[in-house]
């Protein structure tokens, strides 16, 4: 029997999970599911909440019906177990597995969800070994993160060519500069589909208003559920429990309801005993150091509109399906090994894009806080000015800032003020550039060419050094996937060329480190039973 054509199963996957439920799917939809598809391997950038996991199922889809397998990566494990969960309800439980670092489910099934350091481990550990026929890297511009960029960029650059690549992502800058990379690293065309538009319209708002009275005007006019971002676990139940001291924001027959299921989802002691009575009140927390069966039952609830309020880490806004009709930021200050940074104009879209739900929003809104300590001193100048009979509030205002930003010069705090929310609102999102950093681990784990016959770029040539065997022509122009190890990935990162020569550098110090240690031998490979101390 034949193989379905492209356009049969592009045809059979809209029928499916769109015509049948009533829904037309997007343009730019439509665009990356026919690619997809087709066999292309694509580059998606669209804002957040245009549907990229339905085109990762076009992928899905057509592959099952080929008989093909599949992985699927994500940068978070809820967003792995989230993923797992839709995918095994759409496409059946015995197609689809699930690997995170410590737990593993149904590795045969053809179709595989993963967190990405599963790839990039089989990639760099097994080498020259097509670890699917279709490989889907969600979020990806993850690419661009300080500590795991490396693990996206050097799975792309060790990844078989003969695996379809499919690329899904928020909105980056330049994203034809990273297909031409991806096309020269793997000799494999790579198109890219981009769009800014977004379904619901955004509307962003910077209020010199305190939390707790956002969250009861936001209450008051229905423009709920809303997410409330903090930077830090131990901040969300600190901030859910001001969120308490509001009336009540579920009805009698939802706190039942919700109560009946808590019953069977909550356990008796630990943080279900803080937990419970929030989301008998209508909010709840979202964190990764949650039970992923509390976060299931948070996301359950607000999917059926039962919860008002969500108040998370920004890990939410990577992906994991919990729309909402409104975000809100009370700081745009968060704190990274304790070192203070206001948040990026591609991280603060991230977020502020989970506004806006198309099937029942006409807009979403992002409200931005000013400093609580600016909006306390605002309203003390605002009252004392009204008491004196004439308020000259832009003056006001100028002089608290002013103040306020004294204030942080003294104390080395941060602030943010109207301005900076307005640049990040215009803020262009960043281009995906190399965030690798060569270390000892990632030596050992990629590894060296043989040291005999192959001198590192960056280490220095003695002038008695016998000639190298130069690489044959034929070698030097396979794709790195074949010939992977740490040089190769070094010479295709997506940074410049005077990075590669620094890399290099550091490269040659870290294998005479290594060797002088006894760690790794004269050709460069690893010795057995030795461990760095």
């Amino acid at each position: 029997m034949a193989a379905p054509s492209a356009a049969d199963l592009e045809l059979a996957f809209v029928e499916k999970f769109f015509w049948s439920q009533g829904r037309e799917p997007y343009p730019v939809q439509e665009q990356a599911i026919s690619a997809i598809i087709s066999g292309q391997s694509v580059l998606v950038t669209v804002p957040t909440g245009t549907g990229k996991t339905m085109m990762a199922k076009a992928g899905i889809f057509a592959a099952l019906a080929r008989g093909q397998r599949v992985v699927y990566t994500t940068p978070l494990r809820a967003l792995t177990e989230e993923k797992f969960r839709e995918l095994s309800a759409d496409f059946g439980e015995a197609n689809v597995g699930f690997a995170t670092g410590d737990y593993k489910v149904n590795r045969e099934a053809p179709v595989q969800v993963e967190v990405a350091e599963i790839l990039w481990n089989r990639v760099v550990g097994e080498k020259n070994v097509c670890p699917a026929d279709l490989v889907i890297m969600d979020e990806g511009h993850y690419l661009n993160d300080l500590e795991r960029g490396y693990v996206w960029e050097q799975s792309i650059i060790g990844l078989d060519p003969r695996s379809q690549l499919v690329v899904l992502s928020a909105t980056v800058g330049h994203p034809e500069r990273f297909c031409h990379w991806v096309e020269l690293t793997r000799q494999v065309k790579m198109l890219s589909i981009d769009s800014r538009e977004r379904r619901v319209p955004l509307e962003h708002q910077f209020k010199e208003e305190l939390l707790i009275d956002v969250v009861k005007q936001l209450a008051h006019d229905g423009d709920v559920p809303a997410i409330i971002f903090c930077f830090g676990r131990e901040l969300c139940f600190e901030v859910a429990r001001l969120l308490k001291s509001c009336r009540r924001f579920t009805t009698d027959a939802e706190k039942d309801e919700i109560d009946k299921r808590c019953d069977a989802a909550l356990l008796p002691a630990g943080v279900a005993k803080d937990l419970r009575p929030l989301l008998t009140h209508g909010i709840g927390v979202h964190h990764a150091g949650i039970l992923p069966r509390y976060k299931q039952l948070v996301e359950e609830l607000t999917l059926e509109r039962k919860l008002r309020f969500v108040v998370s880490t920004e890990t939410i806004a990577a992906g994991i399906n919990l729309p909402a009709k409104t975000v809100v930021f009370p700081a745009l200050r968060k704190f990274i090994k304790k070192e203070a940074r206001l948040v990026t104009p591609a991280e603060f879209h991230q977020m502020a894009g989970r506004a806006g739900r198309p099937q029942f929003d006409d807009r979403g809104l992002a409200i931005a806080l000013a400093p609580e300590a600016v909006t306390v001193d605002l309203r003390k100048e605002l009252k004392a000015a009204g008491k004196r009979g004439a308020i000259d509030e832009v003056k006001i205002k100028k002089t608290v800032y002013g103040r306020a930003k004294n204030d942080a010069q003294r104390t080395g705090e941060l602030i943010w003020t109207p301005e900076i929310h307005a640049e990040l609102v215009k803020g262009e999102p960043a281009e995906l550039r190399s965030k690798t950093k060569i270390t000892a681990e990632q030596v050992l784990a990629i590894g060296l060419p043989d040291l005999t016959t192959h001198r590192l770029p960056g280490q220095p040539v003695p002038v008695d050094a016998p000639p190298l065997v130069p690489i044959d022509e034929i070698e030097a122009s396979l794709p790195p996937s074949m010939r992977l190890n740490v040089v190769t990935v070094i010479d295709h990162l997506l940074t410049d060329e005077r990075t590669k020569r620094e890399l290099h550098k550091t490269l040659a110090m870290l294998v005479d480190n290594l060797r002088a240690v006894g760690v790794l031998d004269e050709h460069g490979a690893q010795v057995t039973g030795n461990m760095i101390k």
